[in-house]
């Protein structure tokens, strides 16, 4: 019954992983509440309290992003 659209015990990391290998110029922050992207002149940038995850096809482990940092082109 929920042959597609359920949860089949995958982990968020493992979820993000295969997204990023199917489309490996994707750039994927993970925000935590309370954060949100501003976009400037087509330049997202990190606001809000908090640091956020930072996750790219090249990069082994999630980054981070501080407040009021840009999220960087692949």
């Amino acid at each position: 019954m929920c042959r597609y659209l359920c949860h089949q015990g995958e982990t968020r990391q493992q979820r993000l992983d295969e997204l990023l290998r199917a489309q490996p110029e994707l750039t994927v922050v993970g925000l935590p509440e309370g954060d949100w992207l501003t976009v400037a002149e087509g330049t997202p940038t990190l606001a809000g309290p908090y640091d956020a995850a930072l996750y790219r096809a090249d990069l082994p482990e999630p980054g981070v992003l501080t407040p009021g940092s840009t999220v960087p082109r692949v």
